[in-house]
């Protein structure tokens, strides 16, 4: 009965305020969203390791964060997280040079599941999902997608129960898998962080959005 009287009271918002359903759907279920236009950082985040010299948010147009092979400026999401939910970060392109990552982490250092892209030392670029238990990879799917270069890209974690499914999009509407991995901690954070390896280049990257939409279905 909850279940039909919110869906009957969000489409009578529709109607009331003249918008398809389908965007008061979306409205009503957004938990958090920042597109970085501000000059200072949202206080719903908190920097891990900082590094002023490599982390600017940029002419109110996007974050930019400076890869290093010490992972500088980790953003942590503070907020407390839905039961379910997706994550969703848009990157204004993927890792252009090799030997460099951008990704989404859910879980501590030792124990944590990821999607993200990266550059090879073979400038190739892969889009994925991993799995860390005690510190170790134990699982990792990888796609090689060279046609994404300099490309805008939406990376995107959904939480159902103990499953997260990564996925990534040109266009945050269509939505193309990257494989599913298991996590039990009811307390994991998510994380937004670059990195490098290597012989890899300090090099920026650009981030447009983070958000967070609670999965109520």
């Amino acid at each position: 009965m909850r279940q039909i009287t919110r869906c009957l009271f969000i489409a009578t918002l529709s109607l009331l305020v003249g918008v398809p359903l389908s965007t008061a759907i979306a409205q009503e279920n957004l938990s958090f969203f920042d597109d970085f236009q501000g000059t200072q950082l949202n206080p719903a985040f908190r920097v891990l390791n900082p590094d002023k010299q490599r982390m600017a948010l940029t002419q109110g147009e996007f974050l930019l964060l400076v890869t290093h092979q010490d992972r500088k400026n980790v953003i942590e999401y503070t907020s407390a997280l839905p039961e379910n939910y997706e994550v969703t970060i848009r990157l204004f392109e993927p890792p252009t040079h090799r030997e460099q990552a951008a990704q989404l982490r859910i879980g501590s250092d030792a124990n944590n599941v990821r999607v993200g892209a990266y550059q090879t030392q073979a400038s190739n670029l892969y889009l994925y999902t991993d799995k860390t238990l005690d510190g170790v990879d134990s699982n990792s799917i990888q796609n090689k997608d060279n046609s994404l270069v300099g490309e805008p890209l939406y990376l995107r974690f959904s939480k159902i129960d103990v499953e997260f499914e990564g996925a990534f999009s040109l266009d945050g509407l269509q939505w193309k898998t990257l494989g599913k991995q298991v996590l039990i901690d009811p307390n994991a954070k998510v994380y937004l962080e670059v990195s490098g390896w290597g012989e890899a280049p300090e090099s920026p990257i650009k981030i447009d959005s983070f958000e967070v939409r609670e999965i109520t279905n």
